[in-house]
């Protein structure tokens, strides 16, 4: 899956793929689906909590910003590390691109779509 977002006049295409778990460990070290885990039960936690402010003490900014960067490397692998990456913009807004990352990659995952890998045969 392929999504172009617009980040101040720059535009960034973000692509996930079946590799992304792997791509992930890769290029960050850690694994992707325990970083989902852990920023969900930090999210409800919040939540319980009443904070008026949950979104931002449940988002991990560094989760973000690598899963950011991971998938715009998928879509472009001629581009430079990370830091040279992100110095590339003066501001990115964190609401806007943690929705349409986190979006993209449960996409890719098949999460929440019922599908059958193999078709049941009919009797």
């Amino acid at each position: 899956m392929e999504k172009i977002i617009l980040i101040g006049e720059e535009k960034v295409k973000l692509k996930a793929t079946a590799s992304i778990l792997l791509r992930y460990k890769a290029l960050t070290g850690k694994d992707l689906l325990k970083e989902f885990i852990r920023m969900e039960e930090s999210r409800k936690l919040d939540l319980k909590q009443d904070n008026l402010n949950d979104l931002y003490n449940s988002m991990d900014l560094e989760f973000i910003y690598n899963l950011f960067y991971v998938l715009a490397k998928t879509a472009d692998p001629t581009l430079p590390p990370m830091l040279e990456f992100m110095d590339r913009f003066d501001y990115i807004p964190l609401e806007e691109i943690s929705k349409e990352v986190i979006d993209l990659v449960i996409n890719s995952m098949g999460v929440g779509e019922k599908k059958n890998i193999i078709p049941q045969a009919k009797v």
